[in-house]
């Protein structure tokens, strides 16, 4: 991180006023930093065409992620000239939306990469909501999204970092979703999504589905949990500007980063890697089983990976 101290001091001082994760901070300085390199400058100093630069190679998939990243960086180089006596050219401030939509990359592939998804999380209000997120990219679903909006803490293994579900399948669990479960799971308060700010009680602790303190009507059914994960991706889109984003995409994505890590590890092609135990391994959690797998997954992804 350039200028690693300032924006230590920064990162400390704005989650003392704002709802941010920690992590979507480090996330920005992270992407600046080979500019500020390059530069040799910190980004509170940057020329508009340095910032218009540095933006572009952002590549971000979504206007609302771009704004997001510029707010942070509006709002730290303000710190850094009232805190610190920097000068800067308050670039950041004149921005608008017009001048920011040529920055954002055309989604012609509809598949997100490892840094989409975590741009996507950092705007993401809630712990359940950036579970479930993380969940779809590790492969978990199921009939009717099941495996999902039926995961608890009594699934979750401690120990060895493994999810174990009731028909006998073990999954291992990364580190980014064990410590999402673990929120998710403890949340009993709901940020909700719109111009104004609203927090709701929410009900189901100990499991990632959750309802409405004072939620009545319709008995629990797996149509009612598939119509609940549904619509909250349609509102994660909407928050953050993907209108193209589904449930598919995020799980289809997910595996074709795994696929390329096997494939970068192992040195193989593609088919080569999915007739490993790896490989094998990768497509059982993803729920590609048939005997037409490996062609399946070859002619689908080819192109990606």
């Amino acid at each position: 991180m350039y200028k690693k101290e300032r924006k230590e001091e920064f990162i400390q001082d704005i989650l003392r006023s704002r709802v941010i994760q920690k992590t979507t901070l480090y996330a920005i300085f992270k992407k600046t930093a080979p500019f500020e390199e390059k530069f040799d400058k910190d980004c509170c100093q940057f020329s508009r065409e340095e910032a218009m630069e540095m933006f572009y190679e952002f590549k971000c998939k979504s206007i609302y992620t771009l704004l997001n990243n510029n707010t942070i960086l509006k709002a730290y180089s303000a710190f850094a000239e009232y805190y610190h006596n920097i000068q800067t050219e308050k670039i950041y401030e004149q921005f608008t939306i017009e001048d920011l939509k040529p920055c954002v990359a055309e989604s012609k592939n509809k598949l997100i990469t490892r840094e989409d998804l975590d741009d996507i999380k950092a705007q993401l209000l809630n712990a359940v909501d950036r579970c479930i997120v993380e969940a779809l990219w590790e492969g978990i679903s199921g009939p009717a999204m099941s495996d999902i909006t039926g995961l608890n803490e009594n699934q979750l293994s401690n120990g060895n970092r493994r999810l174990y579900f009731e028909d006998g399948r073990i999954l291992n669990v990364t580190d980014v979703l064990y410590e999402d479960l673990i929120n998710a799971f403890k949340q009993v308060e709901y940020m909700c999504y719109g111009e104004t700010l609203r927090v709701k009680k929410i009900v189901g602790y100990g499991r990632l589905y959750k309802e409405r303190d004072n939620a009545h009507g319709e008995m629990d059914s797996a149509d009612k949990r598939f119509r609940w994960i549904y619509r909250k991706v349609q509102k994660y889109r909407e928050h953050v500007g993907m209108p193209w984003l589904t449930m598919k995409i995020i799980q289809n994505s997910g595996f074709a980063h795994y696929l390329k890590i096997g494939m970068d590890k192992t040195g193989l092609g593609l088919k080569d890697f999915l007739k490993t135990e790896d490989g094998k391994e990768l497509m059982s959690s993803y729920g590609y089983n048939s005997q037409y797998a490996v062609d399946n997954i070859v002619h689908k992804y080819k192109d990606y990976v």
